[in-house]
């Protein structure tokens, strides 16, 4: 997928969990946990 197209949905996002940057890298964390568990 273009990056053009994805890229005001990533601001938007940015925007929305602008004050939960904590949660954010958990939930990140948590979910490369899992494709690499799935992967391997």
């Amino acid at each position: 997928m273009q990056f053009y197209l994805v890229f005001p949905l990533l601001v938007w996002l940015f925007k929305k969990t602008e004050d939960h940057h904590n949660t954010v890298l958990a939930i990140s964390a948590a979910i490369q946990m899992i494709m690499l568990f799935y992967v391997k």
